[in-house]
């Protein structure tokens, strides 16, 4: 996988990262809801996070001829991933980070 880089999912160029515009080596990225995140912006955080996971789908279709990187999502616990895992375009992501921490936050 390499170097994976974590980023907040407030941070507004996180798509130029997943394109390849700002790093075009980049091998893997963790799109990051947990420690990065406010409680108070979790809900933003989520639509971004949606909106971000359509564009993907976007982004890829069209730009067929360019190398992405592996797109993982960290949640805060269980019960967001379950949310997360519903939503419009979590298909354009290979996978979840587990939080960090106890392992009893996610259940």
């Amino acid at each position: 996988m390499g170097a994976t880089l974590y980023m907040p999912i407030l941070k507004p160029d996180a798509l130029d990262y997943i394109a390849g515009t700002k790093i075009p080596k980049l091998r893997s990225m963790v799109l990051c809801l947990e420690g990065a995140l406010l409680e108070k912006d979790v809900l933003e955080g989520m639509d971004i996070l949606e909106k971000t996971l359509i564009r993907i789908g976007q982004v890829k279709r069209d730009r067929t001829e360019t190398r992405f990187p592996l797109v993982f999502v960290r949640p805060r616990h269980l019960d967001m991933a379950k949310r997360i895992a519903q939503m419009a375009g979590v298909h354009n992501i290979d996978g979840f980070v587990a939080p960090q921490g106890d392992p009893r936050r996610l259940y």
